[in-house]
C-alpha cells in the first residue's frame, strides 16, 4: 500500500503483464525509468499480485544484512559486522522502503554486493570475479538511475588496483565494461526506440522529444533537490530523527555517525568512508531520505569499527539503536506523519483480515480502483489530476502532469475552466505592407518563472487574414513539437514554451512563398508575465531584420463558455473518463456545470469524482 507502489512501481507491470510486453507508453515518464528490479517484481507479480511483489525487496532488506555481516567475517572485524548489519536492518526507512514494492533496499544491497565483490577481487585476483562486478555495476543502473555511480566507482577501483600492482588493464576492463553494458543498455536502446531519448525522463535538452519537456524536468528535478524549509543545518535531524518533511529518517543512532571517523586508522574503515562519501551524492539530488540509504551500510560498518575495541561503547550503541528505532517506540521522537513502520500486521499478513479490507483501510483511493473498473470500458482513456492507485485497477490512465501529453490534456481543461488560462488579449504587430516568405516573433525577456504562450498567431494584409495552407512551415525554439496548437484555430489549445523565458525563444512562419503581409496578431492569455516581444523577417537567407519593435495590446472578447469545447478535444485525443479530487484546479467547475461540459458522473469516492466524456 505504498505511495509509489501503488501508482508507478507496480502499476506499470501490471500493465505489462496485461500487455505481455512494455507496450508504447510514452504518456508516464516512469516508464522511461530503468526498471530492473521492476522485472523481478513483474515475475513474482504474476504469481501472487502485489504482496508477492512486496516481497522481492524484502528478500533484499534479508540479504543485505546478511552480506554485511559476511563482509565483516571475512575480513576479520566480524563484530563490526554485526553492529553495522543490526543498525541497516532496523533503520525505520530500510524497514519501511524493504517491506513494499519499491526499490531502494534493493539498490543499496547491490552497491554493497559490488563494494564487497570489489575487496574480494582485491585480496584475491580472481579474474572471474570481474564478471559479476560489471553484471551488479549494470544492475546498479538497472535499478535506479541514481546508483549509475557504482559503474565509474567499480572502474576506477578496478584501475586503482591493477595499475597499483602493474598488472595489464585492458581485458579485466574490456570484460567489466562489456557486463555492465549489457545490464544497461536494454534500458537506453527500449527508451531511443519509444521516446527519442536514452536517458529519459533526464536530458531531454540533449535528445528533444514530444514526450517530456526540458521546462517540467528542471520543474520536477528542482523540486526534487528543495529543501523546502530546511537548512543544511537542519536536515541530519530532520533526517535521522523527524522524518516529516524528507518522507523518513534513518534513526537517531546516526547523529553519532560523525564517531565513525575513528575507523580511519583501519584500512578497511578508510574503504568504507570513502564508499560512504562517494554514495552520499545521490541525496544531492533528492531531499528525501530514501536518497541517503546508498551510503548508510558504509557508514553503520566504519561506525562498528570504530568501536569494536570498546566493549561497553559497543553495547550501548547497539541496544541504543535497537531501542530507539523499534516500531512501537519511533512515535516518541519522530513526527507524527513520518513514513515509517509502526506495528506488525501480523492478522494481515496471515490473512486473518481480509486484504481487501486492508486495501481500504490504507488506500483512501481504493473505492475509486474498483470504481474505474466497473465503469471505464476496456479500451477507456482515464485522464486524472492526482495519483490513484493504478496497481489496483486494470484501466489505462493517464496523470496530469507525467508526460507533455498529459500536461497538455489538463490545459485544455483549464483553458475552459479558468479565466487566466483562456487567450484574452491580442498582441498586434502592425507595419507597412511588405513582401514576406519568412517572419518570426522574437522575445527577448527573462525570468526564472515566467513562461510564454501563444493561443493563435494570425497573418494579415489589409484586414484580410492569409489563410492558412499546407505549404507553410512552422518552427518553433523552444518546444517546436507543437507549435501547430497556435495554428490550429482551436479556442482551448495554446503553444507554450514550456520553459521559464529566456532570450531568443522564437516563433517562426515560412509561407511556402512571398506573401504580402502589413500585421502578425498573436492571441494570448494575461499570464504571460514578462515577455518582450519584436517581429522579424529574412531579408536574405539567415539574415533578419526587425520590422516591429513591439505590439500593440489589447483586450480580446473571450468565448465564455468554452467548455464543450475542452471536452471534444480530451475526447478526440483519446480520453473517455475524467478522475478529479475535490482539491483539484477546476474542480467545483466541473461539479456545477457538468451538463456543460459534456460530463455524466459515473460515481464518487473519497474526495473524488468520476465522469464519463459524452461524444
Amino acid at each position: 500500500t505504498s505511495p509509489d507502489g501503488v501508482s508507478y512501481h507496480l502499476g506499470l507491470v501490471s500493465r505489462y503483464l496485461r500487455w505481455h510486453s512494455f507496450g508504447h507508453i510514452t504518456t508516464n515518464m516512469y516508464a522511461n525509468l530503468s526498471e530492473g528490479l521492476e522485472m523481478l517484481f513483474l515475475f513474482a507479480f504474476a504469481f501472487g499480485r502485489h504482496s508477492a511483489a512486496a516481497m522481492i525487496e524484502f528478500a533484499f532488506l534479508l540479504a543485505l544484512p546478511l552480506g554485511m555481516l559476511s563482509y565483516g567475517r571475512r575480513f576479520g572485524f566480524a563484530k563490526a559486522g554485526v553492529l553495522g548489519a543490526i543498525l541497516v536492518f532496523a533503520s525505520p526507512v530500510f524497514g519501511m522502503s524493504g517491506t513494499v514494492a519499491y526499490n531502494d533496499v534493493a539498490g543499496v544491497c547491490v552497491l554493497f554486493a559490488i563494494f564487497y565483490l570489489l575487496q574480494i577481487w582485491a585480496a584475491t585476483r580472481q579474474q572471474n570475479l570481474i564478471v559479476p562486478i560489471g553484471v551488479l555495476a549494470g544492475f546498479a543502473y538497472g535499478i535506479k538511475y541514481t546508483l549509475f555511480l557504482a559503474v565509474p566507482c567499480a572502474a576506477a577501483f578496478l584501475i586503482w588496483k591493477l595499475v597499483s600492482a602493474r598488472q595489464p588493464m585492458l581485458k579485466p576492463l574490456a570484460i567489466f565494461g562489456i557486463c555492465a553494458l549489457a545490464m544497461m543498455a536494454p534500458w537506453m536502446v527500449k527508451n531511443w526506440i519509444i521516446v527519442r531519448n536514452p536517458f529519459s525522463p533526464f536530458m531531454n535538452a540533449y535528445f528533444p522529444n514530444p514526450y517530456i519537456t526540458v521546462g517540467f524536468e528542471k520543474s520536477y528535478t528542482e523540486m526534487m533537490r528543495s529543501q523546502e524549509d530546511l537548512t543544511p543545518a537542519q536536515r541530519p535531524l530532520e533526517q535521522t530523527t523527524q522524518g516529516g518533511k524528507t518522507a523518513g529518517f534513518i534513526g537517531p543512532i546516526f547523529l553519532l555517525a560523525p564517531l565513525a571517523l575513528f575507523a580511519l586508522r583501519f584500512a578497511a574503515g578508510r574503504q568504507l568512508l570513502l564508499a560512504g562519501a562517494i554514495f552520499i551524492v545521490p541525496a544531492l539530488t533528492n531531499l528525501q531520505t530514501r536518497f541517503l540509504m546508498p551510503c548508510v551500510p558504509f557508514v553503520a560498518l566504519a561506525l562498528g569499527l570504530a568501536v569494536m575495541e570498546a566493549q561497553a561503547a559497543f553495547w550501548l550503541l547497539l541496544l541504543f539503536g535497537t531501542i530507539t528505532c523499534w516500531p512501537g517506540f519511533t512515535s516518541n521522537y519522530c513526527t507524527s506523519y513520518a513514513w515509517r513502520l509502526t506495528s506488525f500486521p501480523i492478522k494481515e499478513a496471515l490473512r486473518i483480515i481480509p486484504e481487501s479490507e486492508t486495501l481500504h483501510k490504507r488506500i483512501l483511493w481504493m473505492p475509486l480502483a474498483d470504481l474505474i473498473d466497473q465503469k471505464v470500458p476496456t479500451d477507456g482513456l482515464v485522464l486524472s489530476l492526482n495519483d490513484p492507485p493504478e496497481a489496483y485497477t486494470s484501466r489505462n490512465i493517464v496523470i496530469g502532469y507525467e508526460s507533455a501529453f498529459a500536461q497538455k490534456l489538463t490545459d485544455i481543461l483549464y483553458c475552459a475552466a479558468i479565466n487566466e488560462y483562456r487567450a484574452t488579449q491580442t498582441l498586434t504587430f502592425a507595419f507597412p505592407e511588405q513582401t514576406l516568405q519568412r517572419v518570426r516573433v522574437v522575445q527577448s525577456a527573462g525570468s526564472n518563472t515566467d513562461r510564454w504562450s501563444v493561443a493563435e498567431l494570425r497573418l494579415y494584409d489589409k484586414g484580410g487574414e492569409l489563410a492558412r495552407s499546407p505549404e507553410w512551415r512552422l518552427s518553433a525554439k523552444p518546444n517546436p513539437f507543437e507549435v501547430a496548437l497556435a495554428f490550429d484555430n482551436d479556442p482551448v489549445t495554446r503553444w507554450s514554451s514550456e520553459e521559464a523565458l529566456y532570450p531568443g525563444m522564437r516563433m517562426q512562419v515560412d509561407l511556402g512563398r512571398p506573401r504580402p503581409v502589413d500585421s502578425v496578431v498573436l492571441e494570448c492569455a494575461h499570464d504571460q508575465g514578462a515577455i518582450q516581444l519584436h517581429l522579424e523577417s529574412e531579408v536574405a537567407p539567415g539574415v533578419w531584420k526587425t520590422i516591429s519593435a513591439g505590439p500593440v495590446r489589447s483586450d480580446l472578447q473571450s468565448e465564455w463558455n468554452l467548455r464543450r469545447a475542452a471536452t471534444l478535444d480530451l475526447r478526440a485525443r483519446g480520453v473517455t473518463h475524467l478522475l478529479a479530487s475535490s482539491d483539484d484546479l477546476g474542480a467545483a467547475d466541473f461539479e456545477n456545470n457538468a451538463r456543460e461540459w459534456g460530463f455524466q458522473l459515473e460515481g464518487t469516492g473519497p474526495k473524488a469524482r468520476l465522469y464519463r466524456l459524452i461524444p
